[in-house]
């Protein structure tokens, strides 16, 4: 994820200072967590405790930290007999579903809909459409929290694949980047063990 402060550049300097200065610690603190990218990378040899003042934050932690294998989706595979990501992938194409278009924070606020060119306007209405899916589905009890979660935050981390930004989201760009016309493809993120 594009991040202003994120440490993934310093991640070999805390590891360095982390194994010069730790014997036996089995805690590690990552305050400020953001993106969570510290806490990511020494998840698999310590207990985690991290925080963050922003709520993004907290999701990807949820998702990234707590999670400690990728959800299966029981309950959800039987209702849709396909893969999420397939499901979530069609969504678009999919006539049958019927969405309010009022509730599209992302077109109605962040789109070319409404000269704010942060994502086109079908790829701002698809990322609505898999936003009101997961919600749904976690409202219907298809999916417990740690999969709701998890999935959020494919959402979230697929998205500045397709932006139309420079490397955050402080301004969009005056002419349209190369990847942000291109249809938006959810993936799954990779979990640190």
């Amino acid at each position: 994820m594009r991040y202003i402060g994120s440490k993934v550049k310093l991640l070999d300097d805390i590891e360095s200072v982390i194994t010069e200065n730790t014997k036996n610690a089995k805690i590690f603190c990552d305050i400020f967590s953001g993106t969570s990218a510290v806490a990511k990378h020494f998840k698999n040899r310590f207990e985690i405790i991290s925080n963050d003042f922003l709520y993004f934050s907290y999701v990807i932690q949820r998702a990234t930290i707590k999670n400690n294998s990728v959800p299966s989706f029981s309950k959800l595979h039987e209702s849709l007999r396909c893969d999420v990501f397939d499901y979530l992938n069609s969504i678009d194409e999919n006539e049958s579903l019927v969405f309010d278009e009022s509730k599209f924070l992302i077109r109605n606020n962040y789109s070319s809909y409404c000269e704010r060119n942060y994502l086109s306007e079908q790829n701002a209405r698809i990322v609505d459409k898999w936003r009101l899916t997961i919600d749904k589905w976690l409202n219907d009890n298809l999916i417990s929290e740690d999969d709701y979660y998890y999935l959020v935050v494919c959402v979230v981390e697929t998205i500045p694949f397709y932006s139309n930004i420079s490397g955050t989201y402080g301004a969009f760009l005056k002419t349209w980047d190369k990847r942000a016309p291109k249809k938006i493809n959810i993936f799954d993120i990779h979990l640190c063990f």
